[in-house]
């Protein structure tokens, strides 16, 4: 069901999905928060994913450019899009919806440490799933230009 909402957003089609409400629609009445934050964070990994497979097949000197081109998207696009689809349910979230009252909340949701936030949400996944699987790359890169710097 998310798949094709995935889609469309890293593809640069911004089409509010209406499987996607659906879906966040039939979570909030079967009160499943735990449930609804994996299913946010499943297609926030899998797009950050989708990005670009061919990181790990460029060369040092192509790689910190295209991850910098990456980034501009995402944080330009991909993170704004994601908070925005995502704010009413933040909202119900923390009991300021339109739906729900503060106590109506806490009854649905529970009180639990385990918050939507979108935007830490999105950040995370890009650190996990661009940033460090090359994490050994990027750190001999700058080790490098740390090192000529000196010279």
């Amino acid at each position: 069901m998310w798949c094709m909402f995935e889609k469309g957003m890293y593809n640069g089609k911004f089409k509010a999905n209406l499987l996607s409400s659906l879906h966040i629609k039939r979570q909030v009445e079967r009160s499943s928060a735990i449930m609804l934050i994996e299913d946010i964070r499943a297609i926030l990994d899998q797009g950050m994913q989708s990005l670009d497979n061919n990181l790990n097949k460029l060369t040092d000197e192509r790689l910190v450019p295209r991850l910098v081109e990456i980034w501009g998207f995402v944080f330009s696009n991909v993170l704004p899009y994601f908070e925005a689809v995502f704010l009413p349910l933040q909202q119900e979230f923390k009991g300021v919806g339109n739906v729900m009252t503060a106590r109506e909340a806490r009854e649905v949701w529970g009180v639990t440490d385990q918050r939507l936030d979108i935007r830490r949400m999105t950040l995370i996944s890009y650190r996990d799933n661009v940033i460090l699987p090359l994490h050994n790359r990027l750190r001999s890169k700058i080790s490098r230009l740390t090192v000529g710097d000196k010279e």
